[in-house]
């Protein structure tokens, strides 16, 4: 194979290979009790990273398998129901 055939190999193999879904669009407040959550095309380990980042709480077992994308709005709920 010459240098140019292993090259247009090369660029074919590179955009064949499949490109990581980006990030989803995460943002979560907790003022006063009450939550407000917008979440646009986010799994929900992204969703739980935010909760844990913005509420100080620590989740376990956070890391889902299942990598399904969620668009949810939820606003001024409250944080807890006793």
């Amino acid at each position: 194979m010459t240098g140019r055939t292993l090259s247009a190999l090369g660029l074919m193999l590179v955009l064949a290979a499949p490109w990581p879904a980006g990030a989803g669009e995460v943002r979560l407040s907790i003022k006063a009790g009450r939550v407000a959550l917008v979440a646009r095309d986010a799994t929900l380990r992204e969703i739980l990273v935010e909760w844990e980042r913005v509420g100080g709480t620590r989740i376990v077992n956070r890391e889902p398998r299942a990598s399904t994308r969620f668009t949810i709005e939820l606003r001024t709920c409250p944080r807890s129901r006793r």
